[in-house]
């Protein structure tokens, strides 16, 4: 704890901080006639705690709490109006309100026309069960009773979710939550869908003796809404509530009614506080600094000075395995091993003036989730960031895509940690050459159906929906970071053993994880390809593509990478490719994608 202290204090000192908005209008004066009047009107749709209530002039609820500290800050009167479910598009229009702050998800049928912020509540729908209940995950929920507020959205995410609903007993429709509850406290029904908000609320603050169940039902993210034209008000709204997240303001007022931080704007909160930029999967829910884990995860960064030290800290203490590499104005990189909650100085007896630091994840998914802490110049400040890269790319693999032990001085050596360089794997390179932004999401030994010790369980399709890789409930936003082009790298490790493999069962798994990820990115260029360590799955992988082509979709491509040749190359650790093998294959990659997207 005293350590922690210590870089909490020495991280006080980091300056330079920097929001990026949206650009305003001229012609615009939205915000300015809110000054001018010295009133702000905001439309609210419930009036169920813990989101928003009205008791005798009194409002109470995380919605209340959090407009009365907006309105303070931007020096003007706050008004709630009530307005209907179904009529909120029209009071906006008319005037009647400024802006509306919805109960409900966006994606709501109702919201429809309004233009939605970022979510300010990072909400999701569950099921709340008795505390008493066996039941822990939907897979238990066979034959079994739900409730659902009649014609509300979570009925509706209830309803998406076909293949659970048609496999429940009955779905019972009552008016609102308290009568839903009523059914489940009698023994009715064994859960209530419910949002996540209401059901901490419920379960933590109210203390009912009630559980949820740790898996997601439909997502449900809160955001205020604005008419389209009104851009310096959006502008300013959003400016404020990143103020209030980097504070830890919504972070508490959060606790305060749902006994837990589900406080939305911590992505660009981490920007504003640490001045910085975090490409790859990053985790934000921790006002104190992001976690990361995935390899080839990077955080950029410029400052002024002599010299920049990093606070970071490993998540899992017993994890001291852990390299970055640490790059300082484009200058070759230099390896570091983060072993403990420290200040790591990164960077020393430099020029006084302007210099870029990249800290690269080097290490795969197995050595453990990082926390960034900060960066704290010497004799100087933190910059805004540099500019962001115009493409994207991203790659999906295992040990090859992580550059499992391509350091290491032959095939007969062992893996070890300090010998897995990500910054030198096929992936970084490829990215580099085309002068692209990567997420890399890789596992060593994970197969696409089953992994290489023959166990099924968490294959690369179930570990790529999490934002990190040793947090088993977080749930990775694939519309944060949309790439032009997916590269998979999959298959070798579910043919590690040839006698063993159910082709159909592999075909199968590959052919959904692909329909999943063209669902999430509808016009990424989706790169299958297979080698080098060998060729076990490239007839299956290609016979997958063919189907996807043959169908219409004509963005789906196979690459034949050609097997490792140890003479001219050498190996890595435990003879995965070597860093030659790796750079032929970067630069086979950028060429094959290249031509398509013509970079």
């Amino acid at each position: 704890m005293r350590k922690c202290i210590a870089v909490l204090t020495v991280l006080a000192m980091l300056a330079g901080i920097m929001l990026t908005g949206c650009s305003n209008s001229g012609s615009d004066r939205s915000w300015e006639k809110v000054r001018e009047k010295g009133e702000i009107t905001i439309g609210v749709d419930d009036n169920v705690l813990p989101m928003f209530t009205e008791e005798d002039e009194t409002y109470m609820g995380f919605i209340a709490d959090a407009a009365t500290e907006l309105s303070s800050r931007l020096e003007v009167n706050l008004k709630f109006k009530r307005v209907d479910k179904n009529s909120k598009k029209q009071e906006l229009d008319k005037g009647g309100i400024d802006f509306l702050w919805s109960a409900l998800p966006a994606w709501d049928e109702s919201n429809e026309g309004i233009h939605f912020d970022k979510p300010y509540l990072l909400n999701r729908y569950v099921l709340v069960a008795a505390g008493y209940s066996p039941l822990g995950s939907l897979a238990e929920f066979e034959g079994k009773k739900v409730a659902v507020v009649a014609d509300s959205a979570g009925e509706a995410a209830l309803n998406a979710m076909e293949e659970f609903r048609s496999k429940l007993a009955e779905v019972v429709k009552r008016g609102n939550y308290e009568e839903a509850m009523a059914e489940l406290k009698d023994g009715n029904v064994d859960a209530v869908v419910m949002d996540e908000a209401s059901a901490s609320y419920y379960t933590t603050m109210r203390g009912e003796g009630l559980k949820i169940i740790d898996e997601t039902v439909s997502p449900a993210e809160y955001a205020v809404g604005f008419r389209e034209k009104d851009k310096t008000l959006m502008d300013k709204i959003h400016e404020t509530l990143v103020e209030m997240a980097s504070e830890r303001v919504l972070e508490n007022i959060s606790m305060t009614w749902f006994g837990k931080d589900m406080s939305g704007y911590k992505d660009e909160a981490a920007v504003k506080k640490f001045s910085a930029q975090f490409i790859g999967r990053f985790d934000f829910s921790d006002s104190y600094g992001p976690v990361f884990g995935w390899p080839g995860s990077y955080i950029r960064a410029r400052f002024k000075g002599t010299g920049l030290k990093m606070a970071m800290k490993p998540m899992n203490p017993v994890e001291r395995d852990n390299w970055l590499n640490i790059i300082i104005d484009g200058q070759e990189p230099v390896p570091i091993q983060i072993n403990s909650e420290n200040i790591y100085t990164i960077a020393s007896s430099l020029e006084d003036g302007e210099h870029e630091v990249i800290v690269w994840k080097r290490t795969g998914a197995s050595s453990g989730d990082l926390q960034f802490l900060g960066f704290v110049p010497e004799e100087g400040e933190m910059l805004p960031p540099p500019p962001r890269a115009e493409r994207r790319i991203e790659f999906i693999g295992d040990s090859i895509t992580c550059g499992y032990g391509n350091e290491a001085s032959s095939g007969d050596e062992e893996w070890k940690a300090s010998t897995e360089n990500n910054y030198l794997a096929f992936s970084s390179v490829a990215a580099r050459l085309l002068d692209a932004e990567q997420i890399s999401v890789a596992w060593s030994g994970r197969g696409v159906y089953r992994n290489v010790d023959g166990t099924t369980e968490n294959p690369m399709p179930q570990l790529y929906l999490r934002t990190t890789p040793k947090n088993t409930s977080s749930r990775w936003n694939f519309e944060n970071w949309i790439p032009h082009a997916v590269v998979i790298n999959l298959g070798t490790n579910d043919f590690s053993n040839p006698g063993e493999v159910d082709t159909d069962a592999f075909m199968k798994a590959y052919d959904e994880f692909l329909k999943f990820i063209r669902g999430n990115y509808p016009d990424a260029h989706i790169f299958c390809s297979v080698g080098p360590m060998n060729h076990r799955a490239l007839e299956y992988v290609k016979k997958v593509v063919e189907d996807f082509n043959e169908q219409g979709d004509k963005k789906v491509h196979f690459v034949e990478i050609p097997l490792m040749d140890t003479e001219t190359e050498g190996a890595g650790a435990n003879w995965h490719p070597s860093v030659k093998t790796h750079q032929r294959m970067g630069e086979q990659i950028a060429e094959e994608i290249g031509k398509v997207l013509g970079w």
